[in-house]
């Protein structure tokens, strides 16, 4: 597999992340990685390159424009973790070298595994360190004269979901901040108009690690 890390940021500098916040502060002997493409739910293998390395602090840079930092790793000595993208996330940086640290660079490889699907199913994926994955979890028991389903955001207008229904029971998962307010409208269909459709509005899904 292609080593998908490029070279560091230029003037180096380190990330300071604070839950979901971040910045970039300038700092002489530090390394940041350049951002780094990744896809959606994929698995990557990440190792220092030539020496130690005891940072591994996170900036997701997500496909909308926004950014948002990823705390969910202790300052400390470490030699590989595995990083699994959420959704949306469409590149990252990652501060890896304090001054006393030794390494040069990133190895940080897609992982030769099965990647977690976009419903969360790991598919037998064996791996230890895990970086968690938060997203929302939504647990479907349809009408069995359902035959479609549509999950629309009651704020935006935006189709989130819009799927034929060939199960009574299913489990979807949506980007985190429908596990934080009620924003779902839920409506199924009948295709041959036999049954009226129904909709549940205002609902809020759970909320779920992808990599556990």
């Amino acid at each position: 597999m292609t080593n998908l890390f490029k070279g560091n940021v230029v003037p180096s500098g380190y990330l300071n992340v604070s839950g979901s916040s971040v910045s970039f502060n300038e700092l002489a002997g530090v390394e940041t990685s350049l951002p780094i493409p990744v896809t959606p739910f994929a698995t990557y293998n990440v190792q220092p390159d030539g020496g130690t390395a005891t940072r591994f602090r996170i900036r997701e840079f997500m496909s909308d424009g926004t950014e948002r930092g990823n705390s969910s790793y202790s300052d400390g000595a470490w030699t590989e973790y595995a990083y699994i993208p959420g959704a949306g996330v469409a590149s990252v940086q990652i501060y890896y070298k304090n001054t006393s640290d030794t390494a040069t660079g990133l190895i940080f490889k897609k992982a030769g595994v099965k990647t977690i699907d976009t419903n969360g199913n790991v598919n037998s994926l064996v791996v230890s360190n895990l970086v968690p994955v938060h997203a929302s979890k939504l647990s479907i028991d349809a009408d069995p004269s359902a035959e479609r389903l549509m999950l629309i955001d009651r704020n935006t207008g935006e189709l989130l979901q819009h799927r034929l229904l060939d199960t009574q029971f299913l489990t979807l998962t949506l980007p985190l901040k429908y596990s934080q307010e009620q924003s779902i409208s839920c409506l199924v269909f009948d295709n041959e108009l036999v049954y009226s459709g129904g909709i549940m509005d205002g609902v809020q899904c759970e909320s779920a690690d992808l990599a556990q």
